[in-house]
């Protein structure tokens, strides 16, 4: 994979020309001496999203529309196996990239149609028959995210977003089988599910039995289903009589009508009593009748006049008359009173002989209650038995596929050993490189598997350099890995032979220099296209001292400062 040209429409920026070997974009110094915010990082983006970087993680999205107007399209052409192909994307339209192949344009719809398309031409001779990584998954350690920080060889993107580490391409570069290992990620994925699965049957089991153990709760549920045993028993003796749903449906018509005429003699009797505790009608002296019908006899007229007798025969008409009504009612609900109470009897001396007809006792004195109680604990016995039985079925499909990582991961140990020569020939690189940087030999590298139950990565990459684990040496180490890819006899038959480093040497001036020297000593032996960006400030004066082999000019395809801008203007990102 080369790269030719990087060139937009309108012409927002100068079209940038690539070359083989070593390619510098350069950040100059200015009056204003500072080579940083000049544009380098972003002509690096511009590359990977005309390689199709995912829009959401790409710095190109966040510049503003003034400066990169939504109708601009950026442009890059390459070569792919020797095929010239030029990728078009358009700001506006990310998703929607146009590619020319072989004379033949097209626009594609989607981004994942593209990416199919150019999965489809990395392939060589070499792996036709093989699994490769995607496209993108190759792109990951060909163009590591300056937001990486370079501070791990495997880690290939920007920290903050936290991906997980992909090591398809780093297995692929060493020619170990992707396909095996695709499948025992998958099972790794199959056991992370069922591990998830069996925490949320365990939670249901808890939610049912609060506060309990797993094993307490299996002993509840044994323990109910004992006693379902017991009333199990008892209801199928009961089902044995000849006339059982006959008994059954009577004895329950008999237990409801015996509820409801307790009820309504309860009802009658409250009735009863309320009207018999109620005060009775004042009864009025007949001389106080006489008194007051002599006040008022005088103002009678004389066709009006009534004796007292006849005023008391007319008030006693009207006692006898409420008092013969509230009589009447009395006499009527303790005769109701008195045929359900007859009726009541009558029920329960029915349901008393059904009960001993079938021969009743104990868990079935009410058939009706017993029943309902029967299906409720029944219904949670076996919501609970489900879930046991399908937390011992999960576990158990764990377990097979745990066993089955073990065995699959016992072969790839056998792969690694296959690609023994491989690995042992990439790490002799790694010393070599190790020694023209920091003069020594103290370096390893290894590749070993690790079969453990909490872990989702079971292959380990490990390169050790001398001194490593400070920031200037893991980027080091960064440097010598991905050199040691480009240039390894083996490891160089499968990579693209193209590799970007955006601000990877932010290190101490004497590995930047031997850095640039080991550059110098490799780029007429080997064929490859390696993109850097450098600050002029870090290496001017061991250029004046004529400590750098390299020939930075040369190497230089586009330099940078503040007066000479990548988009010819200072803007801001948006968000920051």
């Amino acid at each position: 994979m080369k790269l030719k040209k990087l060139y937009s429409d309108p012409k927002i920026f100068d079209p940038i020309t690539f070359q083989p070997g070593v390619n510098i974009i350069l950040g100059e110094r200015s009056d204003v001496n500072k080579t940083n915010g000049v544009g380098k990082s972003v002509c690096i983006e511009f590359i990977n999203f005309c390689l199709l970087k995912d829009k959401v993680h790409s710095r190109v999205t966040l510049i503003d529309e003034a400066t990169l107007p939504k109708e601009t399209s950026i442009s890059l052409d390459l070569e792919i196996n020797d095929e010239p192909i030029t990728i078009c994307r358009s700001i506006g339209s990310e998703d929607k990239p146009l590619i020319t192949y072989q004379g033949k344009s097209t626009i594609y719809s989607n981004l994942a149609d593209s990416l199919n398309f150019l999965n489809s031409l990395i392939a060589n001779s070499e792996t036709k028959n093989t699994a490769i990584p995607s496209f993108r998954e190759m792109m990951g350690p060909l163009i590591r995210d300056e937001k990486s920080e370079f501070q791990n060889i495997l880690q290939c993107y920007d920290i903050n977003i936290k991906s997980p580490v992909n090591l398809t391409p780093h297995l692929y570069f060493l020619h170990l089988d992707l396909s095996m290992y695709k499948e025992i990620k998958d099972i790794i994925t199959e056991i992370t599910k069922s591990t998830d699965y069996i925490k949320k049957i365990k939670s249901n089991i808890a939610d049912i039995y609060p506060g309990r153990t797993l094993e307490s709760t299996r002993s509840e549920l044994n323990s109910l289903q004992d006693e379902l045993e017991k009333m199990k028993t008892s209801i199928e003796e009961f089902r044995t009589l000849e006339s059982f749903e006959i008994h059954q449906d009577e004895i329950i018509r008999l237990e409801t009508t015996l509820d409801n005429l307790k009820v309504r003699q309860q009802s009658l009797k409250s009735q009863i009593g309320r009207i018999e505790k109620a005060p009775r009608f004042e009864v009025v002296d007949t001389d106080e009748i006489a008194i007051l019908y002599d006040q008022f006899k005088e103002g009678l007229g004389t066709h009006l006049k009534k004796t007292v007798d006849q005023v008391q025969e007319f008030k006693k008409k009207i006692d006898n008359f409420q008092s013969k009504i509230l009589s009447d009612k009395v006499q009527s609900l303790k005769s109701e009173l008195s045929d359900v109470t007859t009726e009541l009897k009558s029920t329960d001396d029915k349901l008393s002989e059904k009960l001993k007809l079938i021969g009743h006792e104990g868990i079935l004195k009410s058939l009706k209650n017993s029943l309902s109680i029967y299906d409720q604990k029944s219904s949670a016995a076996a919501k609970l038995r489900s879930l046991f039985n399908e937390l011992e079925g999960e576990e158990k499909t764990k377990k097979r596929l745990s066993g089955d990582k073990s065995l699959k991961i016992i072969e790839y140990d056998f792969e690694i050993e296959q690609r023994d020569d491989i690995i042992r020939s990439f790490e002799n690189t790694i010393l070599d490189i190790h020694f023209s940087l920091m003069g020594n030999k103290k370096a390893s590298f290894n590749v070993k598997t690790e079969d453990k139950a909490n872990k989702k990565e079971f292959v380990l990459i490990d390169l050790r350099i001398d001194d490593d684990g400070s920031h200037s040496v893991d980027r080091t180490k960064v440097f010598i890995y991905d050199m040691a890819l480009l240039t390894n006899v083996h490891t160089r038959k499968r990579h693209p032979k193209m590799l970007i480093h955006d601000n990877i040497f932010d290190v101490d001036q004497d590995t930047l220099i031997k850095s640039l020297n080991f550059l110098e000593s490799i780029k007429d032996k080997n064929s490859f296209q390696y993109i850097l960006t450098l600050n002029r400030d870090k290496i001017e004066n061991e250029e004046s001292l004529n400590l750098i082999k390299l020939n930075i000019e040369d190497c230089k395809i586009e330099s940078f400062s503040k007066q000479k801008r990548f988009l010819k203007k200072q803007y801001q990102e948006k968000g920051k």
